[in-house]
């Protein structure tokens, strides 16, 4: 069976196995960028829960959400970071971009006959 263009069967595998490993190196990176997001909602959450009565501090890089019916005890501490707009919109954008690319590789992979399970 001929190749399209120049490329030997060799060449044509090897170009396929990169797409291959290409596909691992995103879903990898998209479930990186989805774990650090789930983090920024978990603090999100855990401020949200901060009802009346609450103190939140500021102490170094964290904020400290302490409960005063319990001497100010200390309930939750996140990072600052987590509250940074422009952090998480840049974390959002990559998330999006990786899952876009992803996509149109999965979607390449899927017309040579390679399903989702294989990468």
């Amino acid at each position: 069976m001929g190749t399209a263009y120049f490329m030997t069967d060799e060449q044509l595998k090897a170009k396929n196995w990169d797409m291959l490993q290409e596909a691992k190196t995103l879903r990898g990176r998209k479930a990186s960028l989805e774990y650090e997001w789930g983090k920024y909602a978990a603090s999100w959450s855990s401020l949200a829960r901060a009802k009346d009565g609450f103190t939140i501090q500021f102490e170094g890089k964290d904020v400290v959400v302490l409960n005063p019916s319990q001497k100010l005890c200390e309930v939750e501490r996140m990072p600052q970071a987590h509250f940074d707009i422009e952090a998480m919109k840049r974390l959002r954008g990559e998330l999006e971009e990786t899952a876009t690319a992803l996509g149109v590789i999965q979607r390449q992979l899927q017309d040579l006959g390679v399903g989702g399970n294989e990468f």
